[in-house]
């Protein structure tokens, strides 16, 4: 959305995944788990934050289970409101505010135990075989994707505004993708996570990034593109979705909560209730949402830590005795609109409509052990 511990990685070169670079859990797996090709997840988010209000929960599952985990944003967030008061100097200078913002991921990053996080910009882009970089360019300024920005067109509704030339939305789509799909060939993940089609609530950065995600995959994935690097087909991508019915129930319960004077130091948010519009993400239709518990102490207290570190986007982080049944409230948190929204124990996905992958089911997304290949 664009509403300190290991800096952000400042190039591919740097992107290298080792056992050594993630801690091992010693939880049980699920026997199906491993039954899939391709070793952990990339992630790939249009700005700060998103990886932590999407799915951080996921990501801090597999990068604490010992899996290789990488983060990929495409913009740093440039065109970002800005919550604390101390701060709000920030807004409107893109470039000092992109500053702020690479640190708040990095410290999200290592919040979460993930170790390996870059800027789309930063990946090389290769061209018949040959990689060239933003650092190694001479002729031409670097590329940099900025924030494309958006209003609100609804409750939970996000809208295009005029876009600048260097804006994600007015890059170019399979250039862009095509420095995604030589990362995807070097990693070789199992699973591609991302938004749904509709962005999550409409932001046009995040339904690019999706769109790059995609388009990525598909060039990865073709042997006649020449990347340097073997075709890689990733057995699938996901997106962040989640039940209406939980959403509902679990706005609902906040905002009883709420009333009740239970959650202290948030009286100035509104909680979001079950009337409300819902945004894209929210599905009436639950069939084939596939669902992950991140209920364990350790992945909540992660994903709340991520959450705090984004303290330009963030407020109100609290954390509930998690609940094992819907609406699997965990939390609540709010953004600078000042609603106050619910956190769940569960993450939820859906296989995306334009990627022909394998059949998922909810086990694969449980984490395997980790072997003398991560």
């Amino acid at each position: 959305m664009t509403q300190p511990a290991d800096s952000a990685a400042s190039g591919a070169d740097s992107l290298s995944l080792s056992a050594e670079a993630v801690s091992p859990a010693a939880d049980p797996r699920s026997p199906a788990a491993d039954r899939l090709p391709g070793r952990g997840i990339v992630a790939v988010h249009a700005h700060p934050d998103d990886e932590t209000l999407t799915h951080g929960g996921t990501l801090a599952t597999w990068a604490q289970a010992g899996q290789p985990v990488a983060i990929v944003t495409c913009t740093r967030g440039e065109q970002g409101e800005v919550i604390p008061a101390d701060l709000h100097h920030l807004e409107g200078n893109g470039p000092a505010l992109a500053e702020i913002r690479e640190a708040e991921l990095a410290a999200a990053a290592a919040a979460l135990g993930v170790t390996h996080q870059i800027f789309l910009d930063q990946l090389p882009l290769t061209t018949n075989g040959a990689a060239q970089t933003n650092s190694a360019a001479q002729t031409n300024p670097p590329t940099r994707y900025e924030d494309s920005g958006m209003v609100w067109v609804g409750h939970g509704a996000a809208g295009a505004v005029a876009a600048a030339p260097s804006s994600l939305i007015a890059a170019d789509k399979d250039v862009a993708a095509q420095r995604l799909a030589g990362l995807i060939r070097q990693l070789r993940p199992r699973f591609l996570l991302t938004y749904e089609p509709g962005g999550g609530y409409g932001h046009p950065d995040h339904v690019r990034a999706r769109e790059i995600a995609v388009r990525a995959a598909q060039i990865a994935a073709d042997p006649d593109q020449i990347l340097g690097l073997d075709p890689w087909e990733v057995p699938a991508i996901l997106g962040s979705v989640v039940p209406a019915g939980v959403l509902r129930a679990g706005r609902d319960e906040l905002a009883a909560r709420h009333a009740a004077g239970q959650i202290s130091g948030v009286e100035s948010l509104r909680p979001e209730t079950g009337q409300d519009a819902l945004p894209a993400l929210a599905r009436q239709d639950e069939t084939g949402i596939l669902e992950l518990d991140v209920s364990p102490h350790k992945i909540l207290q992660a994903r709340a830590a991520a959450l705090a570190a984004h303290r330009t986007q963030i407020q109100g982080v609290r954390s509930f005795k998690p609940q094992t049944q819907p609406p699997y409230l965990a939390g609540a948190y709010g953004l600078s609109n000042n609603f106050y929204s619910p956190l769940f124990t569960r993450d939820f996905f859906l296989p995306d409509p334009d990627w022909s992958g394998v059949e998922v089911t909810a086990d694969d997304l449980i984490p395997p052990a980790p072997s003398s290949e991560t």
